[in-house]
């Protein structure tokens, strides 16, 4: 334990780390999404041989022991490391779900990673990240189904906040 509340990223570990991170059952906090964009960013923004060579590396490292992660039943709260335009787009969280689902997730384990469980890693699931009596009414909708399509999060119709609704 340590003092350790969360493990972000969680790549680049080795079996034992794995198995300790299981077994005090820590939560890592993922960041598919901000090596994502950084990746695509690279032609626009004429990143330098070097610093694409690292990126690479970061995304196949990520995604196995994302993939072993995964496996090993470790939980996952979803974040992402995107911290603004032009390379770090925020409002384009959602694609974090998408990259977990494509490496390992099943959509129901994704959106709960990415609702109940992060509510839980920032200490506010007592008033959030679930729909149940006594929480804040906080609700996104959209057509389709993330169960069988996850990149439907990606295009939401309807925002509540704390009951109020702010987009529809």
């Amino acid at each position: 334990n340590n003092g350790i509340d969360l493990i972000n990223h969680g790549y680049g570990i080795n079996e034992e780390t794995r198995n300790k991170i299981l077994k005090t059952k820590k939560m890592i906090v993922s960041t598919i999404s901000q090596i994502y964009f950084h990746i695509k960013a690279e032609k626009k923004y004429n990143y330098s041989l070097k610093r694409k060579e690292i990126y690479r590396i970061h995304w196949e490292t990520m995604k196995r022991d994302f993939k072993k992660n995964i496996e090993k039943g470790i939980k996952y709260a979803l974040g992402s490391d995107l911290v603004g335009y032009p390379t770090h787009p925020q409002d384009q969280f959602a694609k974090e779900f998408e990259l977990a689902v494509k490496w390992g997730m099943k959509p129901m384990q994704a959106i709960i990673s990415g609702t109940k469980n992060s509510a839980e890693a920032i200490g506010i699931d007592k008033i959030t990240g679930t729909i149940e009596p006594n929480k804040a009414a906080d609700i996104i909708a959209f057509k389709g189904n993330p169960l069988d399509d996850i990149k439907v999060l990606q295009n939401i119709d309807f925002v509540m906040k704390n009951g109020q609704v702010l987009y529809s």
